[in-house]
């Protein structure tokens, strides 16, 4: 279902993840997807932001995400 929205596999991972707990934040996606950069994970938030899957809550370091819908 997730794959045919053209995320890619670290949002899908996202999506999951707060699908499960409620909302992520960049720290939480770090501990979940390592080895890539702080940057990548946080542009792969902002795509799902832009495709309005997720909602923003919070301004800078205490920002989380969670599902629009």
């Amino acid at each position: 279902m997730l794959k045919k929205t053209g995320l890619n596999e670290r949002q899908i991972k996202a999506v999951r993840y707060i699908k499960k707990h409620g909302s992520i934040n960049l720290s939480d996606l770090k501990k979940l997807i390592q080895g890539v950069t702080e940057k990548t994970l946080y542009r792969d938030l902002q795509g799902l932001g832009n495709k309005e899957i997720l909602i923003e809550i919070g301004e800078k370091k205490g920002r989380k995400y969670k599902l629009s819908k």
